[in-house]
């Protein structure tokens, strides 16, 4: 999985999480997460990646866990330059 595939990965599954539960807008969302409308629109469209801590606050927020908010990769995949073996 390429990063830009993973980063949409990403933010396909925070719009989900933010809609389930109950926010509409990237605005509501910056709100509650305390952070900048424009960098939750970036994580949301998989321009830019959130960092650990923010992707485990948006878990916090949002009610689901940072593996809710993680794409899957196939058993045989790992991501371009991991050493971790499958």
């Amino acid at each position: 999985m390429r990063k830009t595939q993973f980063s949409r990965g990403v933010g396909n599954r925070l719009k989900f999480a933010r809609d389930e539960a109950g926010m509409r807008t990237a605005g509501q969302l910056a709100d509650r997460m305390g952070l900048a409308e424009l960098t939750v629109r970036r994580h949301l469209r998989g321009d830019t990646l959130p960092d650990v801590e923010t992707l485990m606050r948006y878990a916090a927020v949002l009610g689901v866990t940072t593996d809710d908010l993680l794409p899957r990769l196939d058993s045989n995949q790992q991501p371009a330059g991991s050493r971790i073996a499958a």
